[in-house]
């Protein structure tokens, strides 16, 4: 059986050791802008998840290009 005592402070070890290897500053200013923000306000509203959330999806899955799924990358059909 795991010790989830032990996973937990494995986990919090790794998280407090963490190093990021890149300045993401530029990519978080581009999520949080206003127009962008609007935009995954309104999938927020529709869908229930976090504004948030959608942005760091968005941006993981199609670098916030629109033109393609928020939901694996692909582009939509036009």
């Amino acid at each position: 059986m795991i010790d989830l005592n032990a996973l937990a402070a494995a986990n919090a070890k790794c998280w407090a050791n963490a190093k990021l290897t890149r300045n993401f500053a530029s990519v978080a200013r581009h999520l949080v802008a206003a127009n962008a923000k609007t935009h995954y306000q309104a999938v927020s509203a529709k869908t229930g998840v976090p504004w948030a959330v959608i942005a760091v999806i968005h941006q993981r899955e199609c670098s916030q290009d629109w033109g393609g799924s928020l939901a694996q990358g692909d582009p939509h059909r036009r």
